[in-house]
């Protein structure tokens, strides 16, 4: 699946401009989109069992 890019996301979900949904993003993460995106697939890939040991 082709990721989609943070402009087509906040048109998506109502946004008219990629400041605003950086600004709203990042108030309500702390993070900005492109920082999320990279957390969530590092967490996707890690393999518990070597987290636990």
């Amino acid at each position: 699946m082709q990721a989609r890019s943070v402009l087509e996301i906040a048109y998506d979900v109502g946004f008219n401009s990629k400041s605003a949904f950086y600004t709203a993003f990042r108030r309500d993460t702390d993070k900005t989109p492109a920082a999320f995106r990279k957390a969530q697939q590092a967490d996707c890939c890690v393999d518990p069992n070597e987290a636990a040991g």
